[in-house]
């Protein structure tokens, strides 16, 4: 048997003095922060390639454009050529109900990915699957919503500056249902799954400062088990007159996820405690996780020679958003919106199926090929601020790159379509306060489609766990959703 030490605390014995601490660490900090998360992760090299890009770009302007039309010119040198892919057909993705063609597949795969969550041979206390989230960021299209409806906001207990993952569902944030319903399945099973949460210095503080009453409940091994570490942190710029913001420093993208996994050694030091699955969403997907049918059907696509699984929803109505395109040599890959050609985004080719950020990723693969991780595009994206004046908005320059596009070069993905109603898609307050009759919700409300979402999958996933066949045969009449009408 291997040694018991726990994931969290062998990555910090190999990266002393990095911007990494353990849950256990914040809970016997007697300051609110550990001095660890305190710290910026700063690079100089990529601040100044951020200066002289966002330079370069500003000056090709023409005078007098209008705000949407210089967007559009400075995001221009982020995307690909044209002709370089189209979106990919839906029947080139693979449907749910073609993986479960009857109620006894799903009982089958079900019992699969029980044995295979639950056999650890390099470890007795660990499942084999990991948690990955970025806990900590901003969303600018939240503090947009935020900003236009501040009564509702101020209601429910958030502003502009609060980080997406705080918002709340009943009593608990998405961060905290992301990993506590992710604990709710490694119980089920007699285990405890690691949990690799990105934050950043900028804001790490508020993000502590609400979560911490939830790890009350969390074993030691757990506390042990949850590693966060710190994205790094960029300065932005104003549009107009191309002066940086000062006193700030923003978050760099959710592409820093797959850099510092691989900086830190993440993912070899998970493949060498037996993990085998590392299950990445954001907060706003919180019923994305280690799903024991979800897991058989990524074992075998592993065994077929792709070490990546990403979910994504038909595009129903046509919205430009990351999906999944289809490149010039044949192959598929994942491309978010400021990286698609022009001549799609002009002729309003948007892809036919959406990235729900639900990714499956071979943590073996993944550690032999950490140091490709290290190689990152990042893209310059223009955002709407407060402005310096009262009362006004302005654009802004800011580094961003996607964890989706990085994985996806490296892992040759492998695509599966998902109902669009496992989707929830929380982007901004109304998502989690929306109290209207929705018709393709089955007449819920949004609060009510989110919140019935949070108590209803961890029940899902217990009778999955335990065979029911009743469960296995309403979820096949449902295409695989979680959570139609």
């Amino acid at each position: 048997m291997a040694s018991k030490a726990f994931f969290g605390r062998r990555v910090l014995e190999a990266n002393r003095g990095a911007a990494l601490a353990t849950a256990a660490q914040v809970m016997r900090s007697r300051r609110s922060v550990p001095h660890a998360l305190t710290k910026p992760v700063r690079s100089p090299e990529l601040e100044a390639w951020f200066k002289r890009e966002a330079e370069k770009r500003l000056v090709t302007l023409s005078e007098g454009i209008e705000a949407e039309a210089r967007k559009n010119a400075l995001e221009m040198a982020n995307r690909y050529p044209d002709g370089s892919m189209q979106p990919a057909e839906l029947a080139e993705i693979q449907p749910m109900p073609d993986l479960l063609v009857s109620p006894g597949d799903i009982i089958d795969r079900a019992a699969q990915g029980k044995e295979l969550l639950s056999h650890n041979p390099r470890s007795e206390y660990l499942g084999t699957a990991a948690r990955g989230i970025p806990g900590g960021g901003a969303s600018s299209r939240a503090a947009k919503w935020a900003r236009l409806h501040p009564e509702i906001a101020q209601e429910y207990g958030f502003n502009e500056n609060t980080p997406r993952p705080l918002y709340t569902v009943g009593d608990k944030t998405l961060f905290e249902l992301t990993l506590n319903l992710s604990r709710h399945i490694a119980r089920c099973l007699g285990k405890t799954f690691p949990n690799v949460v990105m934050s950043n210095s900028e804001n790490v503080a508020l993000f502590l400062e609400v979560i911490k009453a939830n790890w009350k409940d969390y074993t030691p091994a757990e506390l042990e088990n949850t590693l966060i570490f710190n994205q790094i942190v960029l300065p932005r710029m104003w549009v107009e007159g191309a002066e940086m913001i000062k006193g700030n420093l923003y978050p760099a993208g959710h592409g820093d996820y797959s850099y510092l996994l691989a900086k830190y050694s993440m993912a070899k030091t998970l493949n060498k405690l037996g993990i085998k699955f590392l299950i990445f969403s954001n907060a706003d997907e919180y019923i994305w996780q280690a799903d024991p049918v979800m897991i058989s059907i990524a074992q075998e696509k592993f065994n077929q020679g792709h070490h990546m699984v990403i979910v994504g929803v038909e595009n129903t109505n046509n919205q430009f958003g990351g999906g999944f395109v289809k490149l010039a040599d044949g192959t598929q890959s994942l491309v978010e919106t400021p990286r698609l050609p022009w001549a799609m985004v002009k002729a309003g080719k948007a892809p036919l199926a959406l990235n729900t950020t639900f990714y499956i990723v071979d943590v073996a693969y993944l550690a032999s090929v950490e140091k490709k991780m290290l190689d990152v595009d990042k893209s310059l994206v223009v955002k709407e601020f407060p402005g310096r004046k009262e009362g006004t908005i302005e654009q802004v320059f800011g580094v961003d790159s996607w964890a989706g596009d990085v994985f996806a070069a490296i892992l040759n993905p492998a695509f599966i379509q998902f109902p669009r109603m496992n989707f929830l898609g929380i982007k901004d307050g109304s998502f989690t306060t929306g109290e209207t009759p929705v018709d393709y919700l089955g007449g819920r409300t949004y609060k009510q489609y989110v919140n019935e979402a949070a108590n209803s999958f961890p029940r899902i996933m217990e009778r999955l766990l335990a065979g029911d066949r009743s469960m296995a045969a309403a979820l096949h009449r449902q295409a695989y959703s979680y959570l139609a009408p």
